[in-house]
């Protein structure tokens, strides 16, 4: 899991976790906390990069989405190479970066896909990869989310 408090929780369902900094998500920098409106007026033209090709953008001090991508990537790859069955609990856009590789799209393709909170991707890594469920919140039985979805 995520380092981050939510996604232990998250996993704490399943069996207590393992820390893994790979699936971190990415590090907003001074976005973070922030809403969208605020980032929008702050920072137009980086905000407009984030919606049309976030592939590019620098998180002032932050991370490059980029470079998220990459540590998620080497993560899967050295995961896909082991036996056994695995359980990983982590955020929007790391899934958002890994269905880009895994379904052969362009990284700034993130905003095609929107994972829920909660949501099951269900993965086999034999090579091929495939994508077995994707987005599944049918365990959440009709529950709405109280998330506010508006903040980085």
């Amino acid at each position: 899991t995520s380092p981050l408090r939510r996604t232990r929780q998250t996993a704490a369902v399943i069996r207590p976790a393992l820390d893994e900094s790979a699936l971190l998500e990415t590090n907003h920098g001074v976005w973070e906390g922030r809403s969208k409106a605020d980032i929008a007026r702050l920072w137009p033209d980086l905000y407009h990069c984030w919606l049309t090709t976030p592939a590019q953008v620098a998180f002032p001090g932050g991370e490059t989405f980029a470079a998220t991508a990459k540590r998620v990537f080497t993560w899967f790859d050295h995961l896909a190479a082991q036996d056994g069955t695995f359980a990983a609990v982590t955020h929007g856009n790391v899934i958002q970066a890994l269905l880009t590789r895994l379904l052969y799209r362009n990284l700034n393709d993130i905003w095609c896909f929107t994972p829920q909170p909660t949501a099951v991707t269900l993965i086999e890594t034999h090579t091929p990869a495939k994508i077995v469920l994707l987005n599944d919140i049918s365990h959440l039985k009709g529950l709405q989310s109280d998330l506010d979805l508006q903040a980085i």
